[in-house]
């Protein structure tokens, strides 16, 4: 089988040292679960320029590089790569390529047969879709935590495994397509043994 995981708070918990870097740098006070949308730059009440910015100042930083995965992830990856193929498909910017691959090599070694980025500009445009991606690759699933996204892969066909996050909580999905995932533990491996 081939299966496609997103790479940000879906494989590696980015947002934690993301929000604890911006804190500190723009003397902010948020908390995790204030962030209810996928589209942080209207929590912060800044705009989207502004926060691209702020994404390529922390890509830049050394949090950024001390990254860590989920919990229960790498054990889970070690297994499943034994038996299918696996890609990242990332709405990650392309010009975070170096970057994004020295952070999968070292958390990951071995694991992923490829990563494919799906943004340009910073981030601030899409190429390709994620559906899009995931079609060229054969993908039959996709693990996601922004509900755009698997909203929007799920229309394609796609199964979601959507990772639960505070900025998908309240997202309503018609779709019998998107499964809520609340741990990598074993719902990940009953997701997939399912498809």
């Amino acid at each position: 089988m081939i299966i496609a995981f997103d790479f940000d708070d879906t494989l590696v918990d980015t947002f934690t040292r993301m929000l604890e870097f911006f804190n500190e740098r723009y003397c902010e006070k948020f908390q995790r679960e204030q962030f209810t949308s996928w589209r942080f730059n209207d929590i912060w009440k800044i705009t989207r320029k502004q926060w691209l910015e702020r994404w390529c100042l922390f890509d830049q930083s050394e949090s950024s590089r001390n990254l860590v995965p989920m919990v229960g992830v790498h054990d889970r990856l070690v297994i499943l790569a034994k038996h299918h193929q696996l890609h990242i498909v990332t709405s990650r910017p392309i010009e975070m390529a170096a970057q994004t691959k020295e952070i999968i090599n070292r958390l990951f070694p071995g694991v992923f047969l490829d990563i494919h980025f799906c943004s340009r500009g910073e981030g601030a445009y899409h190429f390709r879709s994620k559906s899009q991606v995931c079609h060229v690759l054969g993908a039959t699933i996709l693990f996601e935590d922004r509900p755009d996204h698997a909203a929007e892969c799920a229309e394609a066909g796609i199964k979601i495994g959507l990772i639960q996050q505070p900025w998908n909580r309240q997202e309503k999905f018609e779709s019998p397509l998107v499964m809520r995932v609340a741990s990598w533990q074993d719902e990940v491996v009953e997701i997939i043994f399912e498809t």
